[in-house]
C-alpha cells in the first residue's frame, strides 16, 4: 500500500521544495486504498462520502486544485440544499435519482454526468426507497480553500435523522 503523504502548506515553502514534495506523491490510488479510507456521514444518515482527493486544508491528500469523493445516498436518502463556488461534476455509478437545480428537476441514472453550475442552488435525491445511489464527485473546492474563499452555505438544514428507508444504512465499498 502506498504511503499517503500528509499535506502541510508552509509560507516558507519554495517552488523547488514544493515540486520535490509533489513528485513523491502517489499518482494512482488503488480501489483498496480508497476503500480503506473511512466514510464520512455528511447527510444525517442519508449521505456518506469517502474522500479521494482533498484540498490543502484537509490533510489526507495533497491536491490543491480540486477535491473529489465517492458519495453514497442511502435508500430514499438525499443531500442538503446548498450552493457553492465553482462547478461540480457528479458521475453516476449506481442507482437512479434526480437533482433540483434552481427549482428545476433533472433525472439521472448510471452513466449520466450531473453538472452543477457556479452559484446554482441545488439538492441531490436518491429516487429508490430500496437501493443506494453511488456517485463520483469532482469539485474545484481545493483551489477556493487555497485562496481562502468559498465554502458551502447550507440553505436548508438536514432533518434530525434519516428517512425511514435510510435508517440503519451503513455504506460498503466505495469503488465499483
Amino acid at each position: 500500500m502506498q504511503e499517503i503523504v500528509k499535506w502541510k502548506e508552509k509560507p516558507e515553502d519554495t517552488d523547488k521544495a514544493r515540486l520535490a514534495r509533489l513528485r513523491k506523491l502517489p499518482r494512482v490510488l488503488t480501489a483498496e486504498e480508497i476503500d480503506s479510507q473511512p466514510w464520512e456521514d455528511t447527510g444525517g444518515g442519508m449521505y456518506f462520502r469517502k474522500w479521494v482527493l482533498q484540498g490543502p486544508n484537509t490533510p489526507e491528500m495533497p491536491q490543491t486544485s480540486f477535491t473529489s469523493w465517492f458519495g453514497v445516498y442511502a435508500p430514499g436518502g438525499y443531500g442538503k440544499k446548498h450552493g457553492h463556488f465553482g462547478e461540480a461534476i457528479f458521475y453516476i455509478i449506481e442507482g437512479e435519482g434526480h437533482e433540483i437545480h434552481d427549482g428545476k428537476r433533472y433525472d439521472w441514472k448510471p452513466g449520466c454526468v450531473a453538472i452543477v453550475h457556479t452559484g446554482c442552488v441545488h439538492q441531490h435525491f436518491n429516487a429508490n426507497k430500496d437501493k443506494i445511489c453511488k456517485v463520483l464527485a469532482i469539485y474545484p473546492g481545493g483551489i477556493y480553500r487555497h485562496m481562502n474563499i468559498g465554502g458551502t452555505p447550507t440553505l436548508v438544514e438536514m432533518p434530525p435523522g434519516p428517512t425511514e428507508e435510510a435508517k440503519g444504512y451503513v455504506p460498503g465499498k466505495a469503488t465499483p
